[in-house]
C-alpha cells in the first residue's frame, strides 16, 4: 500500500512540475478564462483596477497569512510534539490549502492583469491562468489529505486523490501537446464533478453516522457545516459564471474557500483543545498515581520509581520514619484519629525535611526521605526539629505520640535497595531504644 502511494505522489509531483516547467518556459497554449475586462484596459485606469482587483488582493494576502501560521504550526507539532503528529500533518495539509487558495484567487481575478506583456508587463496572460488551473486542481488533494489525519482510515479518499490525481495527469498533458483550448473544459468539467462528488459523498457520510446513532464530534460537526456552506458558495458562483457575471464568479467562490478554510481551522481547533485536554488529564491520572491521597506526600509507587533510577553514592542518604505503637493509637481511638495523625505527622515531616529530600509514605505510618546532597548535619538537624516540633506543639498527648527515625548514607557498594535497608534497620534501632527508654521511665507505656 505504500509503494502504492509513493507512486501516486510521484506523478502527482512529475505533473506539478512539469506543468510549473511549461509554465516558466511559456510554453502554453491559450486557455479558457473567466476575464472579461483586457488588461489594457485595466493599465490605464486605476479606479477600474482597484474595483475589480482590491477584494481579490486582501483575500490573498489574509490567505498567505494564514496558511503560512498553519503550516509553521504544523511543523511545530510534529517536531515537539511526536504524540500529535497526526495533528501536525492535518495542519501542514491546511496550509497547503489555505495557499492554493490564495494563488487560485490572485491567479483567476484581474489583480495580475496589468503586469502582462498585453499591458505592457512582463508577464504571460496564458502562465496567469495555467497557475489558476493547477491550483484549483490541486485544493481537493489538499483537502482530502487534511481530512485524511483528521479521520484516518478512509480508503475511498485514497482513491478519490486518485481520480484529482490522474485529471491533474490529464490536464498536464493536454498542456503540453498545446491541444485547442476548448478541450481544457472536459478536464475543468471533470475536476468540478469530482469535487462535487466527494463533498456529496462525505455529507452522506455524516448522515449516515447520525442515522446509525453514532456520536458526532466537534470536528465532524466544523468540517460538514464548512463542506456545506463550501457547496452553496459554489453553487451560486456556478449560476454567475453561466450568467456570464465572471467577476461576480471569482468572488463567491473565493468567499466558499475563505468559509471553509476557517472551518477547518475551527477543526483544527477543536483538535487542540481536545489535545490540550487529554495532556491534562493524563497530568492529573498521573498525579494520582504518584501521589498519597490522604497526606499529599509522593506513595509508594513514586518510591519504587525512584528506587529504580537512583544512583546511590556518598552524598546520598535515607531517612526512615515510623510512628511509635500506632497500632494501639488505632485500635485505642479508631481509625479516623489514625487517619488525622498520619496527615499531622505528614505535613511535619515535609516542613522539617522537604528542603534537604523527597518525602514519601510508603506504607500505613511508614515515612522515607531520600537526600542527594545534603549531609549528616543536616539530617541530624532536620531529625531534631522534626522531634522538636512534636514535643512543643504536643498536639495529641494522648496518643502518646513520638517517631522512630533512622538514617544511613550510601557507601560505593550500596544499591538504592540496601541503603534503604540499612536505614530502615536503623529506625528499628531507634524504636527500640525508645521502647527500653520507656520502660525504665514509665512501666505501662504502649508498646510498638
Amino acid at each position: 500500500m505504500k509503494r502504492y502511494t509513493y507512486i501516486r505522489n510521484g506523478l502527482l509531483t512529475a505533473a506539478v512540475v512539469w506543468g510549473l516547467v511549461l509554465t516558466v518556459i511559456g510554453r502554453i497554449p491559450t486557455l479558457p478564462t473567466s476575464a472579461d475586462i483586457s488588461p489594457s484596459q485595466l493599465a490605464g485606469n486605476t479606479y477600474l483596477y482597484l474595483q475589480e482587483s482590491l477584494c481579490p488582493l486582501l483575500f490573498c494576502c489574509a490567505f498567505l497569512v494564514g496558511g503560512v501560521a498553519a503550516i509553521a504550526y504544523g511543523f511545530f507539532l510534529r517536531r515537539h510534539f511526536h504524540q500529535y503528529s497526526e495533528f501536525g500533518h492535518a495542519g501542514i495539509y491546511l496550509g497547503y490549502f489555505v495557499l492554493l487558495s490564495a494563488v487560485w484567487i490572485l491567479t483567476d481575478s484581474q489583480a495580475l492583469a496589468i503586469f502582462t506583456t498585453e499591458a505592457g508587463g512582463i508577464l504571460n496572460k496564458n502562465a496567469i491562468v495555467s497557475l489558476s488551473y493547477m491550483a484549483f486542481m490541486l485544493l481537493p488533494i489538499a483537502f482530502i489529505a487534511f481530512v485524511q489525519h483528521i479521520r484516518p482510515g478512509s480508503r475511498w479518499l485514497d482513491r478519490m486523490t486518485d481520480l484529482f490525481t490522474l485529471n491533474l495527469v490529464l490536464f498536464v498533458l493536454l498542456l503540453w501537446v498545446r491541444l485547442p483550448q476548448n478541450l481544457y473544459m472536459i478536464s475543468l468539467f471533470i475536476h468540478h464533478i469530482l469535487m462535487y462528488t466527494l463533498m456529496i459523498a462525505e455529507l452522506r457520510r455524516y448522515l449516515q453516522t447520525s442515522a446509525d446513532g453514532q456520536p458526532r464530534s466537534a470536528q465532524e460537526r466544523a468540517l460538514t457545516r464548512g463542506l456545506v456552506w463550501f457547496i452553496c458558495f459554489s453553487a451560486i458562483a456556478l449560476v454567475a459564471f453561466l450568467a456570464g457575471k465572471h467577476r461576480l464568479y471569482s468572488l463567491i467562490y473565493g468567499l466558499g474557500f475563505l468559509v471553509l478554510g476557517v472551518y477547518m481551522c475551527k477543526v483544527i481547533f477543536h483538535n487542540i483543545v481536545s489535545m490540550y485536554k487529554g495532556a491534562v488529564e493524563l497530568d492529573v491520572y498521573r498525579s494520582m498515581a504518584y501521589t498519597d491521597m490522604l497526606t499529599g506526600l509522593h506513595n509508594r509507587n513514586a518510591f519504587v520509581g525512584a528506587q529504580d533510577t537512583l544512583t546511590v553514592d556518598t552524598a546520598s542518604s535515607y531517612i526512615v520514619m515510623d510512628i511509635n505503637h500506632f497500632k494501639w493509637i488505632n485500635d485505642t481511638f479508631g481509625h479516623h484519629f489514625g487517619d488525622e495523625l498520619i496527615g499531622y505527622i505528614a505535613r511535619l515531616v515535609k516542613d522539617a525535611f522537604g528542603s534537604i529530600g523527597t518525602c514519601y509514605r510508603i506504607g500505613g505510618d511508614e515515612f522515607v526521605v531520600i537526600c542527594q546532597g545534603a549531609d549528616e548535619a543536616a539530617v541530624q538537624q532536620a531529625i531534631a526539629a522534626l522531634h522538636q516540633r512534636i514535643r512543643d506543639e504536643n498536639a495529641y498527648p494522648q496518643a502518646h505520640l513520638s517517631v522512630a527515625c533512622g538514617y544511613a548514607f550510601g557507601q560505593e557498594q550500596d544499591t538504592a535497595n540496601s541503603l534503604f535497608a540499612a536505614a530502615d534497620e536503623a529506625m528499628y534501632q531507634d524504636k527500640r531504644r525508645r521502647a527500653d527508654d520507656r520502660e525504665r521511665s514509665a512501666p505501662t507505656p504502649p508498646t510498638a
